[in-house]
């Protein structure tokens, strides 16, 4: 109606060249996301693959989902533990094997054959079998083998010790990890919150402002500010939403439920 500028108009196409090539940007991150997943599940590259769930389908899951941040840590579900103390076991029975070898040893053998003796085997007149037995008994009493035994079981008590340690740094690392994925989870769940209120309010935002451009009491300047806006807030939203997902699966995997 002759009310609009050239430059207004200028700048309205130009939010679309920019968001048309935003648009097709997307479109081949998107293809490469599907060739990633593709290949990291050796799926064939030249089939199509369906997603049956996006992310908002997760994040309203999370949101509904009463996660139990006091559930108490148990070691034991993380693999790693157990050949910890696989590893601690095995040690232990060395040292108990070494140990042993200040024993006595005490071997006892018997041996009973019979054997027959003929100068004409078919001849029954002559001697027949005549048996002959022995039994023996022997001890062994260690008395010095120039402490050889004694180093090798203080070697072998080292790997307990060590494999001790071992066991302890890993329960306070596991429970370092623990910690820092509650606060991470508990952080990124309050940010979505915060990121969810913030696009509601931007939605108001825009919308009221095109009502106030559509009636010819607003600028295409407000409406790109209050565009560019929503994208950013959009954004936001989508960025913490994929944190929220990504906390949770790392305090799954930290307490060992994946």
């Amino acid at each position: 109606n002759g009310f609009m500028e050239k430059l207004d108009v200028d700048r309205l196409e130009l939010t679309l060249e920019n968001v048309q090539t935003e648009y097709d940007k997307i479109d081949q991150i998107i293809e490469l996301s599907y060739n990633l997943l593709k290949f990291q599940m050796n799926y064939p590259l030249e089939q199509t693959i369906v997603i049956t769930e996006d992310l908002q389908v997760l994040v309203d899951r999370l949101s509904i989902e009463n996660v139990d941040l006091d559930e108490e840590l148990d070691f034991n579900k993380r693999a790693q533990y157990g050949a910890i103390l696989m590893g601690k076991e095995l040690n232990e029975l060395d040292v108990e094997r070494l140990e042993r070898g200040y024993l006595p040893n005490l071997m006892a053998k018997a041996n009973y054959n019979q054997s027959l003796q003929r100068d004409d085997l078919f001849n029954s007149d002559e001697l027949g079998l005549i048996p002959a037995g022995s039994v023996s008994l022997a001890i062994n009493v260690p008395i010095f083998d120039g402490l050889e035994k004694k180093g090798r079981i203080q070697r072998a008590k080292i790997r307990v010790e060590e494999t001790e340690i071992q066991k302890s740094d890993f329960e306070r690392a596991v429970s370092l990890e623990v910690l820092n994925a509650k606060l991470k989870y508990q952080s990124a769940k309050k940010t979505l919150v915060n990121r969810r209120r913030a696009l509601d309010i931007i939605n108001d935002i825009y919308d009221k402002t095109l009502i106030k451009f559509n009636e010819g009491v607003g600028s295409s300047i407000e409406v790109t500010q209050a565009e560019n806006q929503l994208f950013a807030s959009q954004e936001n939203y989508i960025n913490a939403s994929y944190d929220l997902l990504i906390s949770k699966t790392d305090l799954d995997i930290a307490l060992g439920n994946l």
